[in-house]
């Protein structure tokens, strides 16, 4: 109960009036990311809505594409064991270097 009074007090004095359609959806776009994993993206939206003039939806979605796809590529990055652009032996490669220790191969 207590949120939902703390809820209709701020909603009285918030106009909706003022909002763009771009800056709506850009509040929508951050009300429905919830988990506390996303935290550091929700800043970020945020961020970007204060600091925007023009909003346009679309960037912050495209920004947040961007943010996440680095973050995945730095814990990929970051595991050590990564081998990137390792060349793997074929079966028959396996064999015959498992029949003939490296001092007999020529």
């Amino acid at each position: 109960m207590l949120l939902v009074n703390q809820c209709k007090a701020v909603l009285k004095w918030f106009n909706f009036g003022d909002l763009t359609k771009e800056q709506f959806d850009a509040l929508i776009l951050l009300s429905t990311i919830k988990l506390s994993a996303d935290e550091t993206l929700r800043a970020r939206i945020l961020q970007k809505i204060k600091q925007e003039g023009d909003l346009v939806c679309f960037d912050i979605i495209t920004d947040c594409v961007e943010f996440l796809t680095t973050k995945a590529d730095c814990r990929v990055l970051a595991n050590d064991n990564v081998h990137l652009n390792a060349l793997q032996k074929t079966q028959q490669e396996r064999l015959q270097s498992r029949m003939h220790p490296p001092s007999q191969q020529r």
